[in-house]
């Protein structure tokens, strides 16, 4: 069940949403995307022994967008939600809404933009997994030359798990009372996630974009284990090969270090997609690979995701 405080957050963007609607604005679009997903997934739980599945995921993402009178910025609603069906275990459901607004101040070319969102997920398969978010940030965006756009997000997520931790912990009896006794803890569990990222794109030429961004997180929990910073890079090219094809390759590298822990990980990533749009849809055939080096030989693996898709644009 959704808190008491995330539905009241849900009821408000429903009513900002809804408000959006009818606020005085130069001009108003409705947009809707739909996509199916299906593939291969050669580890799907992420674990040194993989387990394979092929998936179906079905998402939607609904818009509603004003520009308001007088050049007075810009306002985005939205609601999305998706629908993961692995062959080998149970589903998975998001589902967020939230909104945005942004406006160019002194007709500057940096663009200054304030979100908030609230989802909620589901696992069929693990409930102790369920949890329900709040998050809020903000976006510069700064554009330079007409070939150079530099990018600075900051954003904090706000976590709260549907269901306690319980885990054993050994218990000290005085001297001569008898062996140690195991009991059963349980824990609420709580976390806030902080992201900052930024990076720049460069428009070479018209058919040839690079992004090349650097980001750090940090997970504040509840959970001590569960405590950990996250640092790296990513690069990505898209190259337009014409109006109606288009393919982008992108590479990436963290190392992630866990709180009272010896643990750390070395994340690699690489990934490529080739697209064909046309009017009204598109379709895609995309490859993945993680690899997870740790610290803890058991947390090690490596994951290979194969999809095709088709999206459509209403």
């Amino acid at each position: 069940m959704m808190s008491a405080n995330n539905r009241k957050y849900f009821l408000s963007l429903l009513f900002l949403f809804a408000l959006s609607i009818f606020a005085p604005s130069a001009s108003e679009a409705f947009e809707s995307n739909i996509n199916i997903i299906t593939g291969y997934n050669d580890n799907i739980d992420r674990l040194q022994e993989p387990q394979g599945s092929s998936f179906i995921t079905t998402y939607i993402d609904l818009s509603h967008q004003s520009l308001y009178m007088k050049g007075f910025g810009e306002s985005l609603f939205y609601f999305n939600a998706s629908y993961n069906q692995p062959d080998e275990t149970e589903s998975k459901t998001d589902a967020c809404i939230g909104g945005h607004y942004s406006f160019f101040p002194f007709k500057s070319p940096l663009m200054v933009l304030g979100f908030a969102e609230s989802g909620i997920f589901r696992n069929e398969e693990t409930p102790a997994d369920d949890y329900n978010w709040v998050s809020s940030g903000g976006r510069l965006k700064y554009h330079y030359s007409g070939r150079i756009t530099i990018d600075f997000l900051q954003k904090l997520r706000w976590r709260t798990f549907s269901e306690p931790l319980f885990y054993y912990t050994t218990v000290s009896n005085p001297a001569g009372t008898g062996n140690d006794t195991e009991i059963i803890i349980s824990e609420d569990q709580k976390d806030v996630l902080m992201i900052s990222d930024g990076g720049f794109r460069i428009d070479l030429y018209p058919w040839l974009h690079v992004s090349i961004n650097g980001f750090f997180r940090h997970m504040f929990s509840s959970i001590d284990k569960d405590v950990y910073n996250e640092s790296g890079s990513r690069c990505s090219i898209k190259v337009s090969l014409n109006r109606a094809w288009y393919v982008i390759l992108n590479a990436g590298i963290a190392d992630k270090s866990f709180n009272n822990s010896i643990r750390a990980d070395t994340i690699n990533t690489a990934g490529g997609v080739i697209s064909r749009a046309a009017e009204g849809h598109e379709v895609f055939l995309g490859l993945n690979y993680t690899e997870n080096n740790s610290s803890y030989i058991e947390e090690s693996y490596r994951q290979k995701v194969i999809q095709c898709g088709l999206s459509l644009f209403f």
